[in-house]
């Protein structure tokens, strides 16, 4: 396992998060192991693969720290994709947690349909995570910055993000990476899964739309209320309204950081093109060659990537997960000295 959650360097211009700041991104343990994760639905969040190489995580936490959090709530089950584990490839680095209740937090979507003929490059990007935002620091402080994407979406279900200056660091895997689209709103795009040291070049990305259809077999649960698996816009009773300003301050963790919202009106956000047929939705297909590792510790993916923890086996990318903790069956603050 290791340690993974979002971060980037400190002179890159990241900046801790304030309260409430891009409250879906979230942080687990695994033994040792930390995480960065993203809620993508009230009670289902998405990480990396190799975040639970050691086995599924107890519970996940919401805040602006590791410790102490602000909410905390129970995992019921993991699923991880097993190709993961034979091919080392950050193309299959993606696995979900399904919580033991919802929890009321501001979701940022999964960019699907048209919202995909954002993902080009020089789009405006965010990254977040709990990782290791400078030498000497410790994990588990969210930070986030704003940055572009660095190429197209690539045909195996990846995509470059950030540059040598703002990119993730030790302790990154798992974790969201958000678009902004030409109508100001934002969108969960994908999940760092490998990269290059801090201050190296961009980091690897693994889309979200290509696996929606997977996370939700596995889930049980529907992620996408205005679109089908595939795509097509298709808007169920829960496609109404989109969280506004992830990036802003807003609300309290007493409110679990309750903002008002802008209503879903169709399938394509102003300024984006796609058809009314499919909405203008990317696909990719085809696995990337297998990465190699070298088993150290801290261990490195075969893409360079970075991630923090102890495992005998060797892994592919960074750790970057969202997750939350909570005692099984309730949410609370947490207290001094509460560390599990």
């Amino acid at each position: 396992m290791v340690i993974a959650a979002f971060a980037v360097l400190a002179v890159a211009g990241a900046a801790p998060a304030a309260a409430c700041q891009w409250p879906s991104v979230a942080t687990f343990r695994v033994g040792e192991t930390k995480c960065s994760a993203t809620l993508v639905h009230p009670q289902v969040i998405v990480t990396a693969a190799h975040c639970l190489e050691a086995g599924d995580t107890a519970r996940v936490r919401f805040g602006e720290d590791f410790s102490p959090y602000e909410v905390r709530i129970d995992v019921a089950s993991c699923f991880v994709n097993e190709t993961y584990f034979e091919t080392r490839s950050p193309h299959d680095d993606f696995a979900a947690c399904v919580l033991v209740e919802p929890v009321q937090i501001p979701i940022v979507p999964i960019a699907m349909g048209c919202d995909t003929a954002a993902l080009v490059p020089g789009a405006e990007a965010a990254i977040v995570g709990f990782g290791l935002p400078g030498s000497g620091q410790q994990f588990g402080r969210k930070h986030w910055a704003r940055t572009v994407l660095a190429q197209d979406s690539r045909p195996d279900g990846l995509v470059a993000v950030g540059d040598a200056v703002v990119n993730g660091c030790l302790g990154d895997s798992g974790g969201p990476g958000f678009v902004r689209l030409p109508d100001g709103t934002w969108r969960t795009f994908g999940i760092l899964v490998a990269g290059p040291d801090c201050g190296d070049g961009a980091s690897t990305y693994a889309l979200l739309h290509d696996r929606v259809a997977w996370l939700e077999d596995q889930s049980g649960f529907d992620l996408t209320p205005c679109h089908d698996a595939d795509g097509v816009w298709n808007p169920g009773p829960d496609c109404l309204e989109l969280a506004s300003s992830p990036a802003e301050a807003i609300g309290s963790w007493d409110e679990h950081c309750a903002r008002e919202n802008v209503t879903r009106t169709g399938p394509c956000p102003e300024g984006l093109a796609g058809s009314e047929e499919d909405g203008g939705a990317a696909t990719s297909t085809g696995p990337t060659d297998p990465a190699d590792a070298d088993g150290e510790e801290p261990r490195r993916s075969g893409a360079d990537g970075c991630s923090i923890g102890t495992s005998p086996a060797p892994v592919s990318g960074w750790l970057f997960v969202i997750v939350i903790a909570l005692r099984r069956g309730q949410r609370h603050r947490r207290g001094p000295g509460d560390d599990a």
